[in-house]
């Protein structure tokens, strides 16, 4: 049973009511931009390992996603990577049912036709972003993005 409340935003989201019991999954993953240990590319296959993944064999309440792709173009955005033009954290969430998702991007990058070296936050590689998420069935109402001063010659870092 759940009642309806209203936030200073306006919109209207389920709460738990006080005789209502209810459980809290979290769960953290590196996604690896999508692309197992046998180097193949597939969003389904970690949507599979996610909502199997839960203890109560559930989809998880909040998912934080770490190394995750958002292409606007069908590119190469890590040298890992697959070529593709998905936005991965919107189809993690609509595979898993999480209706409300933030990416913050860490970088822009694409993948050199030559394969050997990616570009960073250039003109060129506008569309691809990489970083992480939070996918969630509640609703994400304040967010605070750190980014981490480079270390040596490692791509930017976010939390």
């Amino acid at each position: 049973i759940h009642n309806k409340t209203t936030n200073h935003i306006n919109q209207t989201y389920p709460t738990v009511m006080k005789n209502e019991t209810s459980e809290l999954n979290i769960i953290s993953y590196n996604i690896h931009s999508c692309v197992g240990t046998d180097g193949q590319y597939s969003i389904s296959r970690i949507c599979n390992f996610l909502s199997s993944s839960s203890q109560s064999n559930t989809t998880p309440s909040i998912l934080c996603l770490q190394e995750i792709e958002s292409n606007t173009k069908h590119q190469q955005t890590r040298l890992w990577s697959a070529s593709h033009c998905h936005n991965q954290p919107n189809e993690v969430a609509s595979a898993l049912q999480l209706p409300f998702v933030h990416f913050a991007p860490a970088i822009t990058s694409v993948v050199k036709s030559t394969r050997v070296r990616e570009k960073h936050n250039a003109e060129e590689a506008r569309y691809g972003a990489f970083g992480i998420a939070i996918l969630s069935k509640y609703p994400i109402v304040q967010v605070k993005e750190l980014k981490y001063k480079r270390y040596g010659t490692k791509t930017l870092r976010n939390a």
